[in-house]
């Protein structure tokens, strides 16, 4: 019996980090001349990752970094993804997003004095806000 925690499978690449093995010497070394690379490059050695959840990942850390290196098919696919996830939407995320922070600061607001009410609601309209 292993004492190694088993991961189900998931559509999330951050779960699927542990579940697939570690990357090839090849992907390793892409790794570092991605980041060693100029930004303009990056998306061409992210291509040639032969690690689906690397690619993902790098795709993902090019869209937030320098976004107008993607074609606007695949920024927009990103954004979408992006809205999906912070919004909650369909599904399970088991990361915190919009809806369940609502719900937790409205659990607060039950539960707080009055003299913390400001407070709450202000993090609330903040959040209402992006």
């Amino acid at each position: 019996m292993s004492s190694e925690r088993i991961y189900d499978p998931s559509e999330h690449v951050e779960l699927q980090i542990y579940g697939k093995g570690w990357p090839s010497d090849e992907d390793i070394k892409l790794c570092r001349d991605f980041h060693a690379s100029p930004w303009e490059h990056r998306l061409e050695i992210v291509m040639r990752l032969s690690d689906t959840r690397l690619r993902r990942l790098g795709r993902r850390v090019v869209y937030f970094e320098r976004p107008d290196l993607l074609r606007g098919t695949d920024r927009d696919d990103f954004h979408a993804e992006v809205s999906r996830r912070v919004r909650g939407g369909e599904g399970d995320f088991p990361w915190m997003t919009v809806p369940r922070a609502l719900a937790e600061l409205d659990q607060l607001m039950a539960a707080a004095p009055a003299v913390q009410h400001g407070i709450i609601q202000a993090l609330r309209e903040e959040l209402l806000a992006r």
